[in-house]
């Protein structure tokens, strides 16, 4: 009955997701056993079904298990053995019918590796307490090899494929799609799994950078640095895109040099972080020095209105040549340049590495998709990819606003009076006839009188207006003294 239990749990739960299921059972999990240990505890695992193939760079997940003290394992099959690096893995905890599932990118750690079988620990992961724990897993990742410094690889089967970035970008992680939900359920002291395929979103093309806005002048040259990136995806063409999760490394650097130009630089703090964008959002920089220039910007953006920005041509010539469909703009950073002349200078800016796409949720043919995204971690470089990065170019676009709105109101005044033209000849005429009246006295006469004139004529007119209102009020306090006389 317990196991009848167990059973109809998961296959109900998997009926949800969609497909087939498989499920195994496995004793607590602990450091001290190994992969094979762990695994053989499934009378249908299969250890000839995972050979080394030597070069194959590959990974795959075979299975999960829970620890005896919260901890999580993952069991990789590597197919080439021990010449890759298993580095780290995404997971969502979140049932699958959550409106919000968020996926987190988690370091691995190696317990052991027998054969083509490793066993890792996952760090830093709380496992939750429910009767039925989820693990979605979309992608795994591995460490390049020298020939993929400069690559962004994508699983396609069995077979790596890769591509030169342009702009100096680099990847420090490569993916594989894994697209599987493990599911674990606990009925008296025994935990079943069950997983279930699901569907992820494989980034195709990947490009990341930085544009610098100037703040202006304060005590020392100020500048935000806005890093974005782009992607495209094939298997899905996005209407609309309404959230996206980020996660990335970021290190605070600050250098230095003295008078006599001897200079060095460190680093000051560092840290990552996962944020979610949302194309409601909209950012700018701060502006708060002399000359500084507000700009503002969507968090999410398709790739024209991206490129309406100045961009240098080389990205502007990526964008082209790959076909990017969005743009991201994840995060700032400050950007301070201090020149003491003589006293030496000092330079404090932000670098981001690391940065990968784990969510995306979107609309395609008015269906509305939430899903993990299978994305390798990227770093763009060091320079930013705008042209309008001196200080300078916010004073100047003041200038040019400032010059915009003075043409436009002197405009306007024109088109004013080019539509009432009868105005400017009035006062024309008053001007010449004051002009006059100085020449000839008798001038002045006539001016009084044309002035009394127009004093009755506006009496009058006044009158003539104000009559029907005159009239009312005259009525109301008629009606008003007879209920005095009255009282």
């Amino acid at each position: 009955m317990r196991k009848f239990a167990i059973f109809l749990l998961l296959t109900l739960c998997c009926t949800f997701l969609g497909g087939g299921i498989a499920s195994s059972a496995f004793a607590v999990s602990s450091d001290y056993t190994g992969a094979l240990e762990d695994l053989q505890q499934d009378p249908d695992f299969d250890v000839g079904q995972y050979p080394i193939i030597v070069g194959d760079r590959t990974i795959d997940v075979i299975q999960i298990a829970e620890g005896a003290r919260g901890e999580l394992y993952v069991y990789v099959y590597q197919h080439g053995g021990d010449i890759v690096t298993v580095s780290s893995i995404n997971i969502c905890q979140d049932a699958p019918e959550m409106s919000e599932r968020h996926w987190y990118n988690y370091k691995l750690t190696k317990i052991n590796l027998e054969g083509a079988i490793g066993k890792y620990r996952v760090e830093n992961i709380t496992l939750r307490q429910e009767l039925l724990r989820y693990y979605d897993i979309t992608s795994i990742y591995r460490q390049p090899f020298d020939d993929e410094a400069t690559s962004v690889a994508v699983n396609v089967g069995t077979h790596l494929t890769s591509a030169t970035l342009p702009n100096g970008n680099i990847t420090e992680e490569i993916p594989y799609e894994i697209a599987r939900c493990y599911m674990a359920v606990t009925v008296d002291g025994e935990v079943q799994y069950a997983e279930q395929h699901t569907k992820v979103v494989p980034i195709t093309n990947k490009l990341c950078g930085s544009i610098r806005y100037s703040n202006g002048f304060t005590l020392y040259q100020s500048s935000c640095d806005s890093w974005w990136v782009a992607f495209s995806c094939d298997d899905y063409t996005i209407d609309q895109l309404y959230e996206a999760d980020v996660d990335f490394v970021w290190e605070d650097w600050a250098f230095s040099r003295n008078g006599i130009g001897m200079g060095s630089s460190w680093k000051t703090d560092e840290g990552s972080k996962t944020v979610t964008v949302v194309y409601t959002d909209i950012a700018s920089n701060p502006a708060q020095g002399l000359f500084g220039h507000k700009y503002t910007w969507n968090r999410i953006e398709s790739a024209d209105a991206f490129l309406k920005n100045n961009l240098t041509e080389d990205t502007k010539s990526a964008f082209v040549s790959n076909g990017y469909q969005w743009v991201l703009r994840f995060y700032e950073s400050d950007y301070g340049n201090f020149q003491g002349g003589t006293q030496g200078s000092i330079v404090n800016w932000t670098e981001v590495s690391d940065v990968t796409i784990l969510r995306l949720k979107f609309e395609v043919n008015g269906i509305v998709y939430n899903l993990g995204v299978v994305d390798n971690k990227q770093s763009p470089d060091e320079k930013p990819d705008n042209t309008d990065t001196n200080p300078w170019d916010g004073f100047l676009l003041e200038w040019k606003q400032f010059v915009k709105d003075w043409n436009n109101f002197w405009q306007g005044v024109k088109d004013f009076f080019s539509d009432n033209w009868w105005i400017l000849a009035i006062v024309g005429v008053l001007l010449a006839l004051g002009i006059l009246s100085i020449f000839f006295p008798v001038l002045r006469v006539v001016f009084k009188v044309i002035w009394i004139g127009i004093k009755w004529l506006l009496k009058i007119l006044w009158y003539i207006i104000s009559a029907p209102v005159r009239l009312v009020v005259m009525i109301v306090n008629k009606v008003k003294e007879r209920k005095d006389n009255s009282g």
